[in-house]
């Protein structure tokens, strides 16, 4: 099995790598991966955030709440794929709010204050006169890891070992080992440097 293949493979990686108990130590790696993961997740806005998905409407309801996993949306468009204006939320409060009868085919969007961590709120206006799929590009969040197979990082699996290096980095400065840090450093640099290029090379959706 391949280090990246779940999370526990990394844990087995780490503990033979550093030599370290099998039993005692998986806790502290478990908690080193999961603060490299959420460190690589928060560097840009990485294409594998991004993820498709639809929102059933209901006629008349232009309020949606989008379940988890879910930190932000970055468009939303009709069941015909065509995109609808997003409006920040002060501007689609001023402008729309107060014509929430109005039904219709919608025509512009905006995010409203979550309700819970990993979640998303959508408002829409018109409220839809017909139930349709609207596709949304919505913004996925880190993993959270578990020392076992089914948990996976977030992290396209060509590119997980960067949260493996990331781990070792962390736990060397944290233990003092300073010159090994230093020398893992410009590993961990050039993982996330090759990553920065396949992000580049990917199609992103922007409001």
């Amino acid at each position: 099995m391949a280090v990246t293949d779940d999370t526990q493979s990394m844990i087995n990686y780490l503990v033979y790598r550093h030599g370290l108990n099998e039993t005692a130590d998986r806790a502290r790696l478990l908690a080193y991966l999961q603060a490299s993961e959420e460190s690589v997740w928060a560097i840009r806005d990485w294409w594998f955030r991004q993820e498709e998905d639809t929102v059933q409407t209901a006629v008349g309801t232009a309020t949606y709440t989008i379940n988890e996993p879910c930190n932000n949306v970055s468009q939303m468009a009709l069941d015909d794929g065509t995109p609808i204006e997003y409006f920040p939320p002060e501007t689609f409060n001023r402008l729309l709010a107060p014509y929430t009868s109005d039904v219709g085919t919608p025509k512009a969007w905006t995010m409203l204050p979550k309700e819970s961590q990993g979640t998303c709120r959508i408002s829409m206006y018109p409220a839809p006169s017909s139930v349709m799929d609207m596709r949304i590009v919505k913004e996925r969040r880190s993993n959270i890891l578990s020392d076992d197979q089914g948990s996976q990082s977030a992290l396209p699996k060509d590119y997980r070992m960067v949260v493996v290096v990331g781990a070792e980095l962390q736990m060397m400065r944290t233990e003092g080992q300073l010159q090994a840090a230093q020398e893992k450093e410009a590993e961990y640099q050039r993982l996330l440097a090759a990553l920065i290029e396949e992000d580049s090379r990917q199609t992103k959706v922007f409001r």
